[in-house]
């Protein structure tokens, strides 16, 4: 008998973000309802007014919510640690809750409805599964913490963190993860799997069209041993040069941009 994988979408969610929130939402429930054994939680930071937030909002209607605090080293500021701890504390949920996956999703994104049934076909043989999204500052695309789906097996094995060494010098939780993961020897599959559309307000939204094959020169520069060079680099330096060298190479649109569709 065929048994359907279980999935966890976890979905880090603040106010300031939720500028789709509605269409988000609506987007939730037709991926739900395209893949039955799934469900969603939110991810909220346990103040007042996120709490106001995700009861006015009636997120609960949606999905499961949990209430994580921001943990932090002392004199750092919040805004980085907020997501790395909201990004745990579904890590952890998804663990006890026995699913099989959990497919990370951001506020800011709606998604191909089908999403979880593409990346389940993708992550045979893997550990996790990257899908590219639209990058708002370049107006290219690239690989970051969402889309992104996990075996339940690997998150037994990291834990979401970063590094901030300075108020513009920090490295982000989804780089610092790249990092791990190639410590972990982790197998990792890459690719413009799900199409998506990334907003940067309410009104303006940049999408990218999948499944589109990756040109070389990026199968290159987004491979797992690559990706810890340069952000191994970044750790020494105390600068994020895996940032700098994508919004430089942003603009050579012969190596950055989707090819045909395949």
């Amino acid at each position: 008998m065929f048994h359907e994988s279980s999935v966890i979408i976890g979905v880090p969610i603040c106010e300031a973000k939720a500028y789709i929130l509605p269409d988000f939402l609506r987007n939730q429930m037709d991926i739900r309802v395209k893949y039955a054994n799934s469900r969603t939680v939110f991810a909220v930071l346990d103040d007042k007014e996120e709490r106001d937030f995700a009861e006015k909002s009636e997120l609960k209607q949606y999905g499961d919510i949990i209430y994580y605090k921001t943990i932090k080293p002392e004199n750092h500021q919040a805004w980085l640690y907020n997501i790395v701890s909201a990004r745990e504390a579904i890590r952890n949920y998804t663990l006890r809750s026995g699913a099989d996956y959990l497919l990370v999703c951001d506020v800011d994104i709606t998604f191909d409805p089908n999403i979880i049934s593409i990346l389940v076909d993708h992550i045979g043989g893997f550990d996790a599964v990257f899908s590219a999204y639209a990058v708002r500052q370049t107006g290219s695309w690239g690989f970051g913490s969402s889309p992104v789906m996990f075996r339940r097996e690997l998150l037994m094995k990291f834990h979401y963190r970063c590094k901030m060494w300075g108020a513009n010098r920090f490295l982000a939780e989804d780089e610092q993860l790249e990092y791990d993961l190639f410590k972990l020897r982790a197998k990792v599959n890459r690719g413009g799997f799900v199409t998506n559309t990334h907003y940067s307000d309410d009104n303006t939204g940049h999408t990218i069209k999948c499944p589109f094959k990756i040109p070389l020169f990026r199968q290159i520069t987004n491979s797992l041993p690559f990706r810890f060079a340069i952000i191994g680099i970044g750790q020494i330096v105390h600068y994020d040069v895996a940032l700098a060298l994508h919004k430089i190479m942003a603009h050579k649109k012969n190596w950055y941009v989707c090819n045909d569709k395949q």
